[in-house]
Protein backbone atom coordinates (compact mmCIF):
# COMPACT_ATOMS: atom_id res chain seq x y z
CA UNK A 1 0.00 0.00 0.00
CA UNK A 2 1.45 3.64 -1.00
CA UNK A 3 0.73 6.23 1.14
CA UNK A 4 1.68 9.90 1.15
CA UNK A 5 1.60 12.57 3.37
CA UNK A 6 2.00 16.64 3.51
CA UNK A 7 2.86 18.81 6.66
CA UNK A 8 2.35 22.44 5.99
CA UNK A 9 4.17 24.34 8.49
CA UNK A 10 5.10 28.34 8.99
CA UNK A 11 7.96 27.69 7.19
CA UNK A 12 8.44 24.68 5.16
CA UNK A 13 6.23 22.59 3.25
CA UNK A 14 7.01 18.67 2.75
CA UNK A 15 5.93 15.18 1.50
CA UNK A 16 6.58 11.86 2.69
CA UNK A 17 5.72 9.13 0.31
CA UNK A 18 5.85 5.62 1.88
CA UNK A 19 5.22 1.85 1.15
CA UNK A 20 3.56 0.27 3.44
CA UNK A 21 2.69 -2.53 4.78
CA UNK A 22 -0.72 -3.25 5.94
CA UNK A 23 -0.26 -6.00 7.87
CA UNK A 24 3.01 -5.53 9.63
CA UNK A 25 3.42 -1.51 9.46
CA UNK A 26 6.66 -1.63 7.86
CA UNK A 27 7.55 1.18 6.27
CA UNK A 28 10.37 2.31 3.58
CA UNK A 29 10.49 5.72 2.13
CA UNK A 30 9.58 6.46 -1.51
CA UNK A 31 10.32 9.59 -1.14
CA UNK A 32 11.22 12.46 0.94
CA UNK A 33 11.05 16.29 0.19
CA UNK A 34 11.50 19.67 1.65
CA UNK A 35 10.40 22.86 0.25
CA UNK A 36 10.52 26.26 1.90
CA UNK A 37 8.05 28.66 1.09
CA UNK A 38 7.36 30.78 4.16
CA UNK A 39 3.71 30.38 4.43
CA UNK A 40 3.71 32.26 7.75
CA UNK A 41 5.71 35.10 6.93
CA UNK A 42 4.37 37.75 9.07
CA UNK A 43 1.24 36.37 10.15
CA UNK A 44 2.57 37.01 13.75
CA UNK A 45 2.04 40.51 13.04
CA UNK A 46 -0.99 40.61 10.34
CA UNK A 47 -2.73 37.44 11.15
CA UNK A 48 -3.04 36.72 7.10
CA UNK A 49 -1.54 34.85 4.85
CA UNK A 50 0.28 37.20 1.93
CA UNK A 51 -0.25 36.51 -1.42
CA UNK A 52 3.37 36.09 -2.45
CA UNK A 53 3.64 33.16 0.47
CA UNK A 54 0.48 31.69 -0.85
CA UNK A 55 1.91 31.65 -4.72
CA UNK A 56 4.95 30.07 -3.11
CA UNK A 57 3.23 27.59 -0.98
CA UNK A 58 0.76 26.43 -4.08
CA UNK A 59 3.89 25.99 -6.81
CA UNK A 60 5.18 23.29 -4.36
CA UNK A 61 1.86 21.54 -4.02
CA UNK A 62 1.47 21.48 -7.78
CA UNK A 63 5.12 19.98 -8.04
CA UNK A 64 4.16 17.29 -4.98
CA UNK A 65 0.89 16.32 -6.78
CA UNK A 66 2.73 15.24 -9.74
CA UNK A 67 4.68 13.15 -7.56
CA UNK A 68 1.58 11.99 -5.93
CA UNK A 69 0.28 10.84 -9.68
CA UNK A 70 3.40 9.68 -10.47
CA UNK A 71 4.24 7.10 -7.62
CA UNK A 72 0.81 5.80 -7.63
CA UNK A 73 -0.19 6.84 -4.06
CA UNK A 74 -3.78 5.49 -2.93
CA UNK A 75 -4.30 7.79 0.13
CA UNK A 76 -3.27 10.96 1.01
CA UNK A 77 -3.32 13.07 4.53
CA UNK A 78 -2.25 16.29 4.27
CA UNK A 79 -2.55 18.26 7.73
CA UNK A 80 -1.65 22.35 8.24
CA UNK A 81 -0.25 23.46 11.65
CA UNK A 82 0.51 26.99 13.16
CA UNK A 83 0.35 29.52 10.32
CA UNK A 84 -2.69 27.72 9.08
CA UNK A 85 -4.11 27.66 12.79
CA UNK A 86 -3.83 31.71 13.16
CA UNK A 87 -4.34 32.98 9.42
CA UNK A 88 -7.67 34.37 9.12
CA UNK A 89 -8.00 33.62 5.05
CA UNK A 90 -7.14 29.73 5.79
CA UNK A 91 -10.00 29.72 3.12
CA UNK A 92 -8.52 30.95 0.52
CA UNK A 93 -5.50 28.85 1.46
CA UNK A 94 -7.34 25.61 1.38
CA UNK A 95 -9.18 26.03 -1.71
CA UNK A 96 -6.14 26.22 -3.73
CA UNK A 97 -4.49 22.94 -2.48
CA UNK A 98 -7.47 21.43 -2.74
CA UNK A 99 -7.81 22.33 -6.34
CA UNK A 100 -4.23 21.62 -6.83
CA UNK A 101 -4.24 18.14 -4.56
CA UNK A 102 -7.51 16.24 -4.89
CA UNK A 103 -7.67 16.80 -1.12
CA UNK A 104 -8.53 19.11 1.46
CA UNK A 105 -6.11 20.38 4.13
CA UNK A 106 -6.85 19.31 7.40
CA UNK A 107 -6.11 22.00 10.37
CA UNK A 108 -4.60 19.82 13.44
CA UNK A 109 -4.30 21.44 16.84
CA UNK A 110 -1.20 21.48 18.54
CA UNK A 111 -2.03 19.10 20.63
CA UNK A 112 -3.10 16.90 17.56
CA UNK A 113 0.21 17.72 15.78
CA UNK A 114 2.48 17.26 19.20
CA UNK A 115 0.72 13.50 19.60
CA UNK A 116 1.41 12.58 15.53
CA UNK A 117 5.04 14.10 15.89
CA UNK A 118 5.84 11.79 18.86
CA UNK A 119 5.01 8.75 17.29
CA UNK A 120 6.58 9.17 13.80
CA UNK A 121 9.52 10.65 15.38
CA UNK A 122 10.15 7.01 17.58
CA UNK A 123 8.65 5.14 15.04
CA UNK A 124 12.51 4.23 13.64
CA UNK A 125 14.41 4.54 16.33
CA UNK A 126 14.65 1.17 18.41
CA UNK A 127 16.97 1.92 21.40
CA UNK A 128 14.83 5.01 22.83
CA UNK A 129 14.99 5.01 26.93
CA UNK A 130 11.77 5.32 28.22
CA UNK A 131 9.80 7.78 28.85
CA UNK A 132 10.51 9.88 26.37
CA UNK A 133 10.18 13.51 25.19
CA UNK A 134 10.32 14.83 21.96
CA UNK A 135 10.60 18.63 21.04
CA UNK A 136 9.44 19.57 17.79
CA UNK A 137 10.50 23.34 16.98
CA UNK A 138 9.06 24.93 14.00
CA UNK A 139 8.51 28.09 12.40
CA UNK A 140 6.04 29.02 14.47
CA UNK A 141 5.37 26.79 16.97
CA UNK A 142 7.30 24.32 19.11
CA UNK A 143 5.63 20.80 20.86
CA UNK A 144 6.38 19.13 23.00
CA UNK A 145 5.32 15.43 23.73
CA UNK A 146 6.02 12.86 26.44
CA UNK A 147 5.42 9.39 26.53
CA UNK A 148 6.02 5.66 27.53
CA UNK A 149 7.07 2.78 24.90
CA UNK A 150 4.63 -0.09 25.27
CA UNK A 151 6.09 -2.63 27.50
CA UNK A 152 4.83 -5.97 25.42
CA UNK A 153 5.71 -4.06 21.68
CA UNK A 154 8.58 -1.64 22.40
CA UNK A 155 6.51 0.89 20.34
CA UNK A 156 6.28 4.61 21.56
CA UNK A 157 2.78 4.59 20.72
CA UNK A 158 1.24 5.87 24.74
CA UNK A 159 1.44 9.46 24.76
CA UNK A 160 0.95 10.85 28.14
CA UNK A 161 1.10 14.07 27.40
CA UNK A 162 1.66 17.05 24.92
CA UNK A 163 1.33 20.81 24.16
CA UNK A 164 1.81 22.86 21.85
CA UNK A 165 3.23 26.92 22.61
CA UNK A 166 3.39 29.42 20.04
CA UNK A 167 7.19 29.38 20.03
CA UNK A 168 9.24 29.01 16.55
CA UNK A 169 11.97 30.24 14.58
CA UNK A 170 9.80 32.67 12.58
CA UNK A 171 7.86 33.68 15.34
CA UNK A 172 10.76 34.32 17.78
CA UNK A 173 12.38 36.12 15.02
CA UNK A 174 10.37 38.12 13.34
CA UNK A 175 8.55 39.28 16.52
CA UNK A 176 12.44 39.86 18.87
CA UNK A 177 15.39 39.48 15.92
CA UNK A 178 15.02 40.81 13.16
CA UNK A 179 13.89 44.33 14.47
CA UNK A 180 16.85 44.59 15.95
CA UNK A 181 19.40 43.13 13.76
CA UNK A 182 22.45 45.28 13.10
CA UNK A 183 23.94 45.98 9.15
CA UNK A 184 25.34 42.89 9.09
CA UNK A 185 22.32 40.45 10.33
CA UNK A 186 23.28 40.52 14.26
CA UNK A 187 20.47 41.13 16.50
CA UNK A 188 21.27 42.97 19.67
CA UNK A 189 22.07 41.09 22.88
CA UNK A 190 19.05 42.64 24.42
CA UNK A 191 16.73 42.03 21.89
CA UNK A 192 18.45 38.16 23.02
CA UNK A 193 18.14 38.32 26.14
CA UNK A 194 14.00 39.37 25.79
CA UNK A 195 13.82 36.65 23.63
CA UNK A 196 14.97 34.19 26.13
CA UNK A 197 12.87 35.55 28.16
CA UNK A 198 9.92 34.88 26.14
CA UNK A 199 11.11 31.24 25.25
CA UNK A 200 11.85 30.40 29.06
CA UNK A 201 8.46 31.79 30.11
CA UNK A 202 6.55 29.93 27.62
CA UNK A 203 8.72 26.57 28.63
CA UNK A 204 7.16 26.86 32.37
CA UNK A 205 3.74 27.50 30.89
CA UNK A 206 4.37 23.85 28.42
CA UNK A 207 6.06 22.50 32.15
CA UNK A 208 2.41 23.03 33.35
CA UNK A 209 1.04 20.17 31.08
CA UNK A 210 4.16 18.01 30.01
CA UNK A 211 6.57 16.35 32.91
CA UNK A 212 9.46 17.57 31.11
CA UNK A 213 12.07 16.53 33.77
CA UNK A 214 10.92 13.10 34.16
CA UNK A 215 12.38 12.22 30.37
CA UNK A 216 15.12 9.25 30.38
CA UNK A 217 15.67 10.51 26.78
CA UNK A 218 15.08 13.95 24.81
CA UNK A 219 14.80 13.88 21.18
CA UNK A 220 14.68 16.86 19.19
CA UNK A 221 13.00 17.72 15.59
CA UNK A 222 12.98 19.94 12.57
CA UNK A 223 14.91 22.23 10.64
CA UNK A 224 16.72 24.58 13.09
CA UNK A 225 17.96 21.01 15.83
CA UNK A 226 18.76 19.28 12.75
CA UNK A 227 20.81 21.86 10.89
CA UNK A 228 22.27 22.66 14.60
CA UNK A 229 23.11 19.16 14.83
CA UNK A 230 25.01 19.05 11.17
CA UNK A 231 27.09 21.90 12.46
CA UNK A 232 28.34 20.03 15.49
CA UNK A 233 28.63 17.02 13.85
CA UNK A 234 31.73 19.04 11.46
CA UNK A 235 29.22 18.04 8.08
CA UNK A 236 30.52 19.65 5.06
CA UNK A 237 27.16 18.97 3.53
CA UNK A 238 23.73 18.34 4.82
CA UNK A 239 23.54 14.73 5.50
CA UNK A 240 20.09 13.17 6.66
CA UNK A 241 21.62 9.77 7.22
CA UNK A 242 24.76 10.75 9.99
CA UNK A 243 22.30 13.68 11.08
CA UNK A 244 19.13 10.86 12.07
CA UNK A 245 19.88 9.75 14.88
CA UNK A 246 23.30 11.58 16.12
CA UNK A 247 23.07 11.96 19.40
CA UNK A 248 25.39 14.85 20.94
CA UNK A 249 26.20 16.73 24.40
CA UNK A 250 23.33 19.35 25.18
CA UNK A 251 26.26 21.61 26.39
CA UNK A 252 27.70 21.49 23.27
CA UNK A 253 24.77 22.36 21.39
CA UNK A 254 23.86 25.22 23.46
CA UNK A 255 26.97 26.43 22.89
CA UNK A 256 27.30 26.16 18.86
CA UNK A 257 23.42 27.54 19.22
CA UNK A 258 24.64 30.75 20.71
CA UNK A 259 27.06 31.30 18.40
CA UNK A 260 25.15 30.49 15.46
CA UNK A 261 22.49 33.31 17.16
CA UNK A 262 25.41 36.21 16.74
CA UNK A 263 26.55 35.15 13.83
CA UNK A 264 25.95 37.21 10.32
CA UNK A 265 23.89 36.34 8.00
CA UNK A 266 26.99 36.17 5.03
CA UNK A 267 28.79 33.73 7.62
CA UNK A 268 26.13 31.84 8.10
CA UNK A 269 25.49 31.80 4.34
CA UNK A 270 28.29 30.30 3.67
CA UNK A 271 27.82 26.96 5.84
CA UNK A 272 28.14 23.55 4.46
CA UNK A 273 24.27 22.59 5.75
CA UNK A 274 22.97 25.37 6.22
CA UNK A 275 19.63 25.68 3.52
CA UNK A 276 20.03 29.45 2.29
CA UNK A 277 16.45 30.29 2.91
CA UNK A 278 16.76 29.25 6.56
CA UNK A 279 20.27 31.96 7.02
CA UNK A 280 17.53 34.30 8.25
CA UNK A 281 15.36 32.81 10.49
CA UNK A 282 17.43 30.20 11.86
CA UNK A 283 18.49 32.21 15.06
CA UNK A 284 14.87 32.50 16.41
CA UNK A 285 14.46 27.99 15.95
CA UNK A 286 18.14 27.57 17.89
CA UNK A 287 17.46 30.01 20.49
CA UNK A 288 14.10 28.37 21.78
CA UNK A 289 16.12 24.68 21.47
CA UNK A 290 19.28 26.42 23.69
CA UNK A 291 16.63 27.64 25.84
CA UNK A 292 14.69 24.72 26.41
CA UNK A 293 18.37 22.59 26.59
CA UNK A 294 19.15 24.80 29.96
CA UNK A 295 16.13 24.56 31.21
CA UNK A 296 16.42 20.82 31.24
CA UNK A 297 20.19 20.98 32.29
CA UNK A 298 18.77 23.02 35.29
CA UNK A 299 17.06 20.59 36.68
CA UNK A 300 16.97 17.18 37.96
CA UNK A 301 17.52 14.25 36.08
CA UNK A 302 14.59 11.51 36.61
CA UNK A 303 15.35 8.94 39.32
CA UNK A 304 18.15 11.11 40.57
CA UNK A 305 16.84 11.22 43.95
CA UNK A 306 18.62 12.39 46.67
CA UNK A 307 22.53 12.16 46.80
CA UNK A 308 26.16 13.73 47.99
CA UNK A 309 27.29 17.08 46.37
CA UNK A 310 30.92 18.05 45.83
CA UNK A 311 30.71 19.50 49.25
CA UNK A 312 29.45 16.68 50.82
CA UNK A 313 25.93 17.78 51.62
CA UNK A 314 23.03 15.45 50.78
CA UNK A 315 20.09 17.16 48.19
CA UNK A 316 17.57 15.61 46.36
CA UNK A 317 17.35 17.96 43.28
CA UNK A 318 21.02 17.77 41.96
CA UNK A 319 20.54 19.43 38.19
CA UNK A 320 20.76 17.04 35.58
CA UNK A 321 23.72 19.36 34.33
CA UNK A 322 25.09 18.36 30.37
CA UNK A 323 23.19 15.22 29.26
CA UNK A 324 23.05 13.26 25.99
CA UNK A 325 20.51 14.65 23.13
CA UNK A 326 19.09 12.56 20.01
CA UNK A 327 18.02 14.07 17.10
CA UNK A 328 16.05 12.35 14.62
CA UNK A 329 15.19 12.79 10.75
CA UNK A 330 11.95 11.33 11.63
CA UNK A 331 9.19 13.37 12.34
CA UNK A 332 5.35 13.86 11.89
CA UNK A 333 5.20 13.11 8.41
CA UNK A 334 6.07 9.42 9.84
CA UNK A 335 3.49 9.82 12.03
CA UNK A 336 0.69 11.22 9.19
CA UNK A 337 1.78 8.15 7.21
CA UNK A 338 0.87 5.86 10.30
CA UNK A 339 -2.00 7.56 11.11
CA UNK A 340 -3.79 6.24 7.82
CA UNK A 341 -2.72 2.48 8.37
CA UNK A 342 -6.20 0.57 8.76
Amino acid sequence: MRLAAIDCGTHSIRLLISEVDSRSGAMVDVMRLNRIVGLGEGVDRTGHLSEAALERTFAAVEEYAGFVRREGVQRIRMVATSASRDADNFSQFSAGVEARLGVTPEVISGQVEATLGFTGTLSAHRDIASPALTVDIGGGSTEFAFGQANPDTGQFDQVTAAVSMNMGSTRVTERYLRPAEDARGVPSEDAISQAGQFVDSLIAQARASVPLERAREVVGVAGSVTTLTALELGLDSYEPDKINGAVLDSGALRERARRLIRMPHAEKAQLGPMHPQRVRQIAGGVLVWERILAWLEAHPAPGSGAGHSDSGTVSASEPRGAFPVRTSENDILDGIILSQIP
